[in-house]
């Protein structure tokens, strides 16, 4: 898996789990809090073995194969940065600028 498509990929988790611990936050549903942990646990297991077992999640959300010849250090820290920033999309999200990023496409 190139380095690309690995973040952009991750970001896409990011806004995904940001989205769905907004939609939790204001209809507090528990089935929202279900589908958003799904989310949350298949993004931060490939960010938690990059970082910790250096290593690719063989088949990541059951489209893309990876193998480990192509990990470098760059995958651990941008891992670890990915890591970070999913951990902020716990119910209530504190990544409130994607809000306002969100929201210029509606307009």
């Amino acid at each position: 898996m190139s380095i690309w498509l690995y973040v952009f990929i991750s970001l896409f988790g990011v806004i995904i789990c940001h989205y769905l611990s907004e939609l939790y936050r204001r209809k507090d549903k528990v089935i929202l809090f279900i589908v958003y942990f799904l989310v949350f646990v298949e993004f931060g297991s490939q960010h938690y073995s990059l970082t910790f077992d250096k290593t690719f999640v063989r088949h990541w959300l059951f489209i893309f194969e990876t193998d480990n010849s192509a990990f470098t250090d760059l995958y651990r820290y941008i891992a670890l940065v990915f890591i970070i920033v999913t951990v902020c999309t716990l119910p209530p999200s504190r990544l409130t600028f994607l809000n306002r990023f969100l929201n210029k496409g509606r307009r």
